[in-house]
């Protein structure tokens, strides 16, 4: 058959705009070993991109940011890059020799599997790109910067972008945080850089730099804002609260509630109210549970429509909780929400409490206002189908 002039234009212009659609990264074929062995050929380093079927943030990335012609290119050129899910295959032994813990991890090795820098989480082209740069740098990497620390390079700055490092990798700090501390005095622990330090990494009351910070707070308020400071104690407060109680040891969450009850911190009232609604969950004790819920909402979020109704739509939601003094209280909860700000969300919560209650007429009823309450872009298809079981 003659092919015409024509015909082969329109030919090479389809090749061309395939090859133009296949931009992005180019993920390798073959198993771990045969992906290191290409890694040494080319003397390139790899990338792994460390996923599951299940990870919402792994699927963002491979959608959004993969598929970017400028991370492509970049990826492309300089590593061999990979990716597998950790939960099948020899996936299975890579997640525990390399310690993987969250997903995504994104990790950067050498041709004999040996760690050069990772992270952990999604993030956006222009960040992917930079850790991609960060990776290829021995003296911004990790595995770089951990040599660094092993010649003795301890300047504050170097360790400051140390523990960045460190901490993007999962990777224990009191090591490195003990060498930052123990030069400084109190009055040089006063600035922006060092709050910054304590602010990132310090996570424990116990801790002399926490102490100092509880001490110093309004001097901290003023080289950054107290809101900066007051989140902080209260963070480290909470999750020192969620320790003890996740412990399972009484004695533990009696003595860490203690703390904080004796401490000089900003709403301990609230935080302390704000844990006992999970302690009394875990218990699955529903009656206190309600208790604690209505003290915490009444006296610290009463003015939340999020909060109030968020908390209305556990008590329905809980199959435990049918007794009707705890849904007349949750009912109570949302109708203030109403009041706060009427919209689809706690109309729609308060049908399905009245529906738990029994009261099918009222329910119907608020599930209407719950419809013509809701925006053009809300899914309203759950209340429909409240309306037509109620209707049967």
């Amino acid at each position: 058959m003659k092919i015409t002039k024509q015909i082969l234009a329109s030919i090479v212009y389809l090749s061309i705009s395939f090859v133009g659609l296949a931009q992005g990264i180019e993920f390798r074929e073959g198993n771990w070993a045969e992906v290191k062995a290409m890694a040494k050929t080319e003397n390139k380093l790899i990338f792994f991109d460390a996923n599951t079927s299940w990870c919402g943030p792994c699927k963002w990335l491979a959608k959004n940011t993969f598929t970017d012609k400028v991370v492509g290119d970049f990826y492309n050129q300089n590593f061999i890059s990979y990716e597998l899910d950790m939960e099948k295959g020899e996936g299975v032994a890579l997640a525990d020799e390399f310690k993987i813990k969250a997903y995504p991890t994104l990790l950067f090795l050498d041709g004999g599997g040996n760690i050069v820098h990772r992270t952990a989480g999604a993030m956006d082209a222009e960040k992917f790109l930079e850790l991609g740069r960060v990776a290829l740098d021995p003296k911004r990497n990790l595995a770089g910067m951990e040599q660094r620390y092993k010649n003795g390079e301890r300047s504050q700055e170097f360790i400051r972008k140390y523990l960045a490092r460190l901490s993007e990798a999962g990777k224990p700090l009191k090591e490195i945080l003990d060498w930052y501390f123990y030069p400084l005095s109190e009055d040089d622990l006063l600035t922006k850089d060092n709050f910054e330090v304590i602010s990132k990494y310090v996570n424990s009351p116990d801790s002399p730099q926490f102490r100092f910070l509880m001490k110093e707070g309004e001097a901290y308020g003023q080289i950054v804002t107290a809101k900066e400071v007051n989140d902080k104690i209260y963070n480290v407060y909470q999750s020192h609260l969620f320790g003890a109680m996740y412990s399972n040891d009484s004695l533990k969450w009696e003595i860490a509630k203690a703390e904080v009850k004796s401490s000089s911190m900003e709403n301990s009232d609230k935080l302390l109210a704000y844990v006992d609604t999970y302690y009394f969950s875990r218990k699955k004790d529903w009656k206190t549970y309600v208790d604690a819920v209505n003290h915490y909402i009444t006296n610290y979020e009463l003015d939340n429509w999020e909060s109030l109704n968020r908390y209305g739509w556990q008590i329905y939601k809980n199959t435990d909780i049918t007794d009707q003094v705890s849904l007349k209280l949750a009912l109570s909860w949302v109708d203030h929400s109403i009041q706060l700000k009427n919209c689809y969300a706690n109309n729609d919560t308060r049908a399905a409490l009245l529906y738990k209650m029994g009261d099918k007429k009222r329910a119907i009823k608020a599930a209407n206002q719950a419809i013509a309450a809701a925006t053009a872009d809300e899914d309203t298809s759950g209340t429909k189908e409240l309306i037509a079981q109620m209707s049967k």
